[in-house]
């Protein structure tokens, strides 16, 4: 995910800019739910980047809720590799035993 925000909106610019920091980093710390894998920041850029494991884009989505009034934030769901290969082979099994060809 990345997080947009300006310098109007960016947490260091709070009135009391530590209690706003330590929201941020229960949320990088995730919850039973969302697995944070890692965390990053541009801070000249006012950016940061966060990858996160999780089953369900809600639980993501009530973790992120405090910041998202801030700026953007661009989510990108991704499937591990593995998972999609044995799709494909799953897949072509289907296609060829039915008779199938996919495009090309």
């Amino acid at each position: 995910m990345t997080h947009r925000h300006n310098y109007k909106t960016c947490p260091l610019s709070d009135d009391d800019p530590a209690i706003t920091v330590e929201l941020l980093s229960e949320i990088m710390s995730g919850t039973e739910s969302v697995k944070v894998i890692g965390t990053w920041m541009n801070g000249p850029a006012h950016e940061g980047y966060m990858v996160v494991e999780a089953e369900s884009f809600g639980d993501v989505h009530r973790l992120l809720a405090a910041i998202a009034a801030r700026g953007e934030i661009i989510t990108v769901a991704v499937t591990d590799f593995h998972s999609v290969a044995e799709l494909t082979k799953q897949l072509t099994k289907v296609a060829q035993s039915t008779c199938l060809t996919f495009a090309e």
